[in-house]
């Protein structure tokens, strides 16, 4: 097993193409995690679909903002964030961005990786002229506790997700 993330030394970094398996990897272990409160039978979406879905946010074909915590040169964490537009393309009314992803390193969380990354994408979509954060967070993943932590509110009732196979609760908060 590697070291533990020494959390201080820690850096956020753009990142490319070249770390695209890294990445599906470490969204693939988060995954796993999330078999005891996911439904009976619930299965993680296929590496292949994981794939395709981080080539496309990496080539930049929906403008996500993405920075991945990288430890002694591996990557420990991994956040990604938009703006929210409509089908034509258009900003929403009010400046919005959209964390699709954050995912730690399983045995790293509870350290302050997830924090720091989410605290470095509130501070982007500000940057960006965004004045409102949105993020989905399966209905029985305790992680949902840590995003009321800092502040993000639930917004409505929890709506099923066919990628996923599982209900999303939204979440907001005012940037």
């Amino acid at each position: 097993m590697p070291a533990r993330v020494n959390v201080a030394a820690m850096k956020l970094e753009t990142v490319g193409l070249d770390r695209v398996d890294e990445i599906v990897d470490l969204v693939l272990r988060c995954d796993e995690e999330w078999r005891p409160w996911a439904p009976t039978g619930w299965e993680p979406p296929a590496r292949s679909r994981e794939r395709i879905g981080w080539q496309e946010r990496l080539r930049g074909v929906r403008r996500h903002w993405i920075r991945a915590a990288m430890d002694d040169g591996r990557v420990v964490g991994i956040v990604a964030w938009r703006p929210v537009v409509d089908d034509d393309g258009n900003p929403a009314p009010k400046p919005t961005g959209h964390i699709d992803m954050l995912f730690v390193e399983p045995g790293e969380w509870g350290r302050g990786v997830g924090r720091d990354m989410l605290i470095a994408s509130e501070e982007a979509m500000r940057e960006a002229g965004c004045t409102l954060g949105r993020l989905n967070v399966a209905e029985r993943n305790p992680a949902r506790a840590f995003y009321e932590h800092y502040g993000w509110s639930v917004t409505g009732p929890a709506e099923f997700s066919p990628g996923l196979q599982l209900p999303l609760v939204p979440y907001e908060k005012r940037l």
